[in-house]
């Protein structure tokens, strides 16, 4: 969701978001576009950036393509400047921002309707899916968090996606039968993963 004022007033063009967004902000030196995502604020002037910053996830992402922005942390208030080609992540639980160089690829693939992971461990592969899909993993054995997956998807549906995973590790996947609430309506679809069983003669 995003929450802005209209019109935009004073000296900032501030807005709030929760979950993920791509911005293109044209440039307006006499009011800074900020972004207010959870813990962290995001000022530009003029700039392309992708900001994940989801209630649940346990960190908050920022990944820069084009310009400047100036990132800092609502407790400590510390301002940190980012070029692009670096990604700022901001840890919940440390409370501190983290800047780095990497490949934004991954970062803004969504954008063009795919999803891509780069040396990504499982755990965050399932917090993706999850959400692209709005479905919710139950891992049996904790040890398949730390495979690691390299892959690039494009239109694949849920299952079509799950048989990959399971070519690709030692995997095998269970869609759960929904349960109907009072409202009629379903829970979310829930998918347990468990660890293939190798059978010898």
């Amino acid at each position: 969701s995003l929450k802005y004022p209209v019109p935009f007033e004073g000296n900032e063009r501030q807005v709030e978001l929760t979950g993920e967004a791509y911005f293109e902000v044209k440039k307006d030196h006499s009011r800074p576009f900020v972004v207010s995502a959870g813990d962290v604020n995001i000022k530009v002037m003029g700039t392309s950036f992708n900001c994940c910053a989801y209630p649940g996830g346990k960190n908050i992402e920022t990944a820069l393509v084009e310009g400047k922005i100036e990132i800092s942390d609502s407790l400590s208030g510390h301002k940190t400047i980012m070029n692009p080609g670096e990604l700022a992540t901001f840890s919940k639980s440390e409370n501190k921002i983290e800047i780095k160089k990497t490949n934004l690829g991954k970062y803004v693939a969504w954008k063009s309707g795919k999803l891509m992971f780069r040396d990504d461990p499982m755990d965050k592969v399932l917090e993706k899916l999850g959400r692209w899909y709005n479905v919710e993993f139950q891992v049996e054995n904790s040890e398949m968090l730390g495979y690691i997956y390299s892959a690039t998807f494009t239109g694949e549906s849920l299952d079509q996606m799950l048989k990959m995973f399971a070519l690709s590790a030692p995997i095998e996947y269970q869609m759960l039968s929904k349960k109907k609430l009072n409202d009629d309506s379903y829970e979310k679809q829930v998918i347990k993963l468990t660890t293939k069983q190798f059978k010898g003669k």
